[in-house]
């Protein structure tokens, strides 16, 4: 006799109600998943694949949506069931993980409370016992020091930490069926392996069923049996575990000059967080950088959240004051000039942000935000003339003109990319600085901006800063890479050199958490250390798997030969044991 599947999902389709009539967003999608299975549903975004798990769920306003088809789970139809049944099935025996854990977890309530509150309502335990299962969840999910962690809030926890507690609360009701949508997307690397490691192994622990859904294909052949591809709201054919594509292969950009554009020494920016017993408390959020970015050129920086690449990107671009050292741009000392003296220096440095939609105001048509940027600097002699450079920027980027009326919400992320592209383009900037521009997006939108990045910077022969924490990206795009942990450069080498024999053992880690390798990754012992208090000595030292005595007292000097450099006891002449 065969064992029917944990979830079958036969002819399901989801439609939603719009002023203009009804938007198909699933169409007539059917698979199954067995217990104690992970399945892969792989699609771009706007494929469905979010809408697919909310409809298993019935999470959508039922006055504005309708569905038809079965889901099928444990033998009951989850679209003919009251709402009172449902409401037992979700964060019961059918429990998902978000992608964004700020959103789903409740700003205002501790996160041992909210693990509390699961408690009892899906398994009926309180005082006492709820608590102390609510701080054997968090210990189970490795998040360290769980008796802290319950009592802080979400903002208090790190992303990877608030991803894990969302993990936690989500296991509270032991159940059958895991829907992880996106949970590790927007991570880092390393963070995002510990995620999936650790859902792969309570699955196996507790025997329950996960679906996983992605729009990175590596990620999906790490750690699924099956994989689907949803594409506009329609499954596409299935197949077992996949081969793992190429990332996208762009060329690292011209050949750079011999002008340097941008140049920083001993740069450093404090932060000042209050008293702590009775003492300021300073926030070392970068320390001692030097770069050079060279004309024409595109430098990587590369490094976990929270380590101070941001910060360095807009102390660079002058956003902030650096509180040590010098920021020179084409061979001006920028470190100390007033904010009057700084704006025509804006022109010729333009930043790209990770989050498009918080640069962009949403009450602004896209077409008059880059006509603003014209005025602001006297560029066009009239309003026909910006209006023609407008529509000539926006066609060369892919949009057209007919995006000139259209508002930030009314366009993907990814479009809100090209359009801080063309900003760029518009204004002729010599230095391009891109904090994380494709994080978010998915696989196919990614390599669009990519390639499209990669084309203007060779023909406007650009440089540009190009922040990531995913060494793929930077593999694809830069001609040098700089490493960064806890507010320092602690390796720089050249792209190929660099992924060919990494020196750091941090950057050794990072290269090994890429999805779609064979090799064995490399665990970094705990969270990264607060830069309120960094360690002493070497600041990796309290997670480096090759720490000796000497790297616990003393900090390493940095060491170049050549177009490489590291800070690291290692790789020193006369290192201590």
């Amino acid at each position: 006799m065969s064992v029917s599947p944990l979830l079958d999902i036969q002819n399901l389709s989801a439609s939603f109600n719009t002023p203009k009539g009804p938007v198909k967003a699933i169409d007539r999608v059917s698979f199954s998943l067995e217990r104690g299975e992970m399945l892969g549903l792989l699609g771009r975004s706007g494929a469905g694949k979010t809408v697919t798990a909310q409809s298993i769920l019935r999470l959508h306003d039922e006055k504005q949506v309708s569905y038809s088809g079965k889901v099928i789970f444990e033998g009951r139809d989850m679209l003919n069931i009251s709402r009172q049944e449902m409401r037992n099935y979700r964060g019961g025996r059918i429990a998902l993980i978000c992608q964004d854990a700020m959103r789903a977890l409740n700003p205002v309530l501790s996160i041992g409370s909210q693990i509390v509150e699961s408690l009892k309502l899906h398994r009926k335990l309180k005082g006492r016992e709820a608590s102390e299962r609510a701080l054997d969840l968090l210990n189970r999910v490795d998040i360290p020091d769980p008796s802290k962690r319950f009592m802080q809030f979400p903002h208090e926890l790190s992303g990877g930490m608030r991803q894990r507690a969302l993990i936690a609360m989500a296991l509270s009701s032991d159940p059958r069926l895991l829907i992880a949508d996106e949970p590790a997307t927007a991570l880092d690397l390393s963070i995002q392996a510990r995620i999936m490691e650790l859902i792969a192994k309570l699955r196996q622990d507790l025997g329950m069923a996960v679906l996983f859904i992605t729009h990175d294909r590596a990620l999906a052949s790490d750690y699924c049996s099956r994989t689907l591809v949803l594409e506009k709201g329609r499954l596409a054919a299935e197949r077992p575990k996949i081969q793992t594509e190429n990332f996208a292969r762009v060329s690292g950009g011209s050949k750079p000059g011999s002008g340097l554009v941008l140049e920083a020494q001993g740069l450093s920016k404090y932060f000042k967080t209050g008293k702590i017993q009775g003492r300021s408390s300073i926030l070392h959020a970068v320390e001692g950088v030097d770069l050079r970015i060279r004309e024409g050129e595109t430098l990587g920086l590369v490094g976990e959240s929270g380590c101070g690449k941001s910060t360095l990107a807009r102390t660079l671009a002058r956003l902030l004051k650096p509180d040590r050292g010098s920021v020179f741009f084409q061979g001006r000392d920028i470190s100390r000039l007033k904010e009057t003296d700084l704006r025509p220096l804006r022109r010729e440095m333009q930043m790209v942000f990770q989050d498009p939609y918080s640069s962009l105001s949403p009450h602004v048509r896209l077409g008059d935000s880059l006509e603003e940027a014209l005025k602001i600097h006297r560029i066009g002699k009239d309003r026909k003339e910006r209006l023609n450079l407008v529509i000539e920027v926006l066609e060369r980027v892919g949009l057209g003109r007919e995006f000139y009326g259209r508002y930030p919400r009314e366009c993907s992320g990814g479009q809100l990319q090209r359009l801080c592209i063309a900003r760029a383009l518009l204004l002729k900037s010599k230095l391009l600085i891109l904090d994380e521009p494709v994080a978010s997006l998915d696989s196919g939108t990614r390599d669009e901006i990519l390639r499209l990045f990669t084309a203007i910077q060779r023909e406007e022969e650009m440089s540009a800063l190009f922040i990531s924490h995913d060494l793929r990206v930077l593999r694809s795009v830069s001609r040098r890479v700089a490493v960064m942990y806890l507010g320092r450069i602690v390796e720089h080498a050249e792209r190929d050199e660099l992924f060919r024999q990494p020196l750091h053992p941090y950057t050794e880690a990072l290269l090994s958490a890429i999805p779609g390798q064979n090799g064995e990754r490399i665990r970094l012992n705990g969270e990264a250390p607060s830069p309120l208090n960094p360690p002493p000595g070497c600041v990796f030292q309290s997670r480096c798997p090759k720490a000796m005595p000497l790297c616990r007292k003393e900090a390493p000097s940095w060491t170049a030969e050549g177009s490489r450099g590291i800070a690291c006891h290692l790789h020193h002449q006369g290192n201590g044991s």
